[in-house]
């Protein structure tokens, strides 16, 4: 027993790097259910987009028939919506990984913004990343990469 757990009564206290994975912990554990339901919405809303790329691609090909301008122009007005939904969705999904990883702030805030409109679930992702604790351990994930890059030799970016 040293010093220090002799004058706390034998309590040891945590050391800096224990003290950091508690933090980190607690950061995550809060993101869980923004993060899992973020994935669900990027998904489905990825899911979307395949859907109204295919219907709009769908009179080009299956059709016996050659198609006039009007439909050419319908069709690939759909087309691109389709592409537009079908990144939304992907942009969604990769904020709310880097919401789960604790690997970006912005990215996470970016992903929670974009999942407000299709199904408001992006509130919730605002909401916790909102929190101190989780802003917290954003924030100590960043300065450990800091810290790695330093012993590593990497410049400052």
């Amino acid at each position: 027993m040293n010093t220090i757990q002799r004058e706390l009564g034998g309590i040891s206290m945590p050391t800096s790097d224990e003290l950091k994975m508690t933090i980190r912990h607690s950061a995550r554990a809060l993101l869980v259910a923004p993060s899992d339901l973020l994935t669900t919405e990027g998904r489905v809303t990825v899911a979307g987009g395949i859907v109204i790329f295919v219907v709009g691609m769908w009179p080009l090909v299956f059709n016996n028939a050659p198609p006039n301008n009007d439909e050419i122009e319908e069709a690939l007005e759909q087309m691109a919506l389709g592409m537009l939904v079908f990144v939304w969705g992907v942009l969604v999904c990769y904020g709310a990984k880097q919401m789960w990883e604790l690997t970006s702030y912005n990215w996470a805030m970016v992903g929670s913004v974009l999942g407000v409109l299709p199904i408001l679930v992006g509130i919730f992702g605002i909401i916790m990343l909102q929190n101190p604790k989780v802003i917290a351990g954003f924030a100590e994930v960043e300065a450990g990469s800091d810290k790695k890059n330093d012993e590593q030799g990497y410049p400052d970016e």
